[in-house]
């Protein structure tokens, strides 16, 4: 079955291209825009299936349609919008074989291709059988930030070699490793080929919420809050400026979601509290942390200012404004179980993005098992969550020093980290990224 795959977001165009091509027997062609798109169109002859986004440069998904329907070409077109087909101009739905809404992709295509099959759409002469291995973009997996499953090389035709594993964390320095190598493209397995198609949309989908200026206004009263807090706090220009985007975005997503909305306003009650100061310092040093090791991706920094805003959401303590409070209330059976009850509710919560609900479960854990809720050790903490943990260390013995009245400095943070405990698993190389780390100061 013949598709022609019209994008102008690589990603999305990735994501789909890999959606289709786990169906045994597809070939993709593919064209960013519109205009590109009618020039293939004039060419090609057996196109069985136009997937067309709406918003391009140039011609819209709209008069791509238009172009089709008057050329009268035997296919199916398919429109791939994140907004509702009676809105969009230059649209006629009554033409559509499909819309398919963004950003649920895989769920839109599995209802496509079992209309194609129920239609008998394509060359069903040959059953084509299922390969042992798929194609996966580099830049597609560069995107999400992390493995979703195992991925493997080609050495020869022969010989397959397994090069990362899944849940590991793919940095900038990965992406330079293997695309200069001119490698464009990971194998995965053929029955991982779902899970892994689930895991990219679910992470990548943060990149294509289509949020409005009049949503992302609604935010900022929130946003003003926090970076004059990062400004108080000391933290520097660098830190700030690479976390910021991340915050932003993470507050828009929490601010247009009415149950988030809650939690943050909980938080954000008294800003002159502990809890609220301590969130947004966790947030900026934590997306510092994470670009020093070189996982940059967008995702990666929404998921964890995402997870620093709205942690302790369930604490119920809002006098907790020194550390030996929470130190004390550590001790506390419902303080021990703020972890579980955030993490469940989230979890529930489609808008909230993936990994979030873990890196909160397991932010009290510890390398050697010490923690809580589950007292898991460092063999079982993620990446994601080591580098948590050991940025909400570093924002616990700053804001110690802080309310002590002393100067924040590196030196001074870095003296008082207990090096030995963060030796082991995940936790060492995200240590040892922090040596030379500057966060406060000029």
């Amino acid at each position: 079955m013949k598709f022609l795959l019209i994008e102008d977001e690589d990603e999305i165009r990735e994501l789909i291209r890999f959606n289709i091509e786990l169906e045994p027997g597809t070939h993709v062609y593919e064209a960013r825009n519109g205009t590109d798109a009618v020039e293939l169109l004039q060419k090609l002859k057996d196109v069985d299936v136009i997937i067309c986004d709406y918003q391009m440069p140039g011609m819209n998904g709209g008069q791509v349609q238009k172009y089709v329907v008057n050329q009268n070409l035997p296919c199916k077109f398919v429109l791939s919008s994140a907004y509702d087909v009676e809105t969009l101009p230059d649209v006629n739905p009554n033409k559509l074989y499909l819309a398919i809404k963004k950003p649920d992709i895989s769920e839109g295509l599995t209802i496509l291709f079992d209309m194609l099959k129920k239609d008998n759409i394509g060359d069903r002469d040959t059953i084509a059988e299922p390969a042992a291995y798929h194609t996966v973009a580099v830049s597609l997996i560069y995107k999400t930030g992390v493995c979703p499953c195992d991925l493997y090389l080609e050495l020869n035709k022969d010989k397959i070699l397994k090069i990362l594993n899944q849940g590991e964390m793919f940095s900038d320095e990965d992406y330079v490793k293997y695309t200069g190598k001119k490698l464009t493209k990971f194998l995965i397995k053929n029955e991982d080929g779902a899970h892994c198609s689930k895991t990219i949309e679910r992470n990548i989908s943060v990149l294509f919420k289509n949020l409005t200026d009049e949503e992302v206004e609604k935010a900022v009263d929130v946003q003003d809050y926090i970076h004059d807090t990062v400004k108080r706090f000391g933290l520097n220009d660098d830190v700030i400026n690479i976390a910021k985007e991340g915050v932003d975005y993470a507050v828009s997503i929490i601010r247009n979601n009415k149950n988030l909305k809650k939690l943050l306003k909980n938080i954000f009650t008294n800003q002159r509290d502990f809890i609220p100061q301590h969130s947004v310092a966790l947030a900026f040093i934590s997306c510092a942390v994470a670009s020093k090791m070189q996982w940059n991706s967008e995702p990666t920094m929404v998921k964890l200012a995402f997870a620093s805003l709205i942690h302790d959401v369930f604490i119920d303590s809002p006098k907790l404004n020194e550390t030996e409070e929470v130190q004390k209330s550590e001790k506390n059976k419902d303080f021990m179980n703020h972890t579980i009850e955030c993490s469940t509710t989230l979890s529930k919560n489609p808008d909230v993005p993936p990994d979030v609900d873990k890196i909160i479960l397991e932010h009290h854990e510890q390398p050697d098992g010490s923690g809580f809720p589950k007292g898991i050790d460092h063999m079982k903490i993620s990446p994601l969550s080591s580098l948590f943990i050991i940025s909400h260390q570093i924002v616990e013995i700053a804001m110690d020093l802080k309310m002590k009245g002393e100067m924040l400095t590196d030196e001074k943070v870095k003296a008082r980290i207990n090096k030995e405990k963060y030796q082991k698993g995940n936790f060492k190389k995200v240590f040892s990224s922090i040596d030379d780390l500057k966060l406060f100061g000029e």
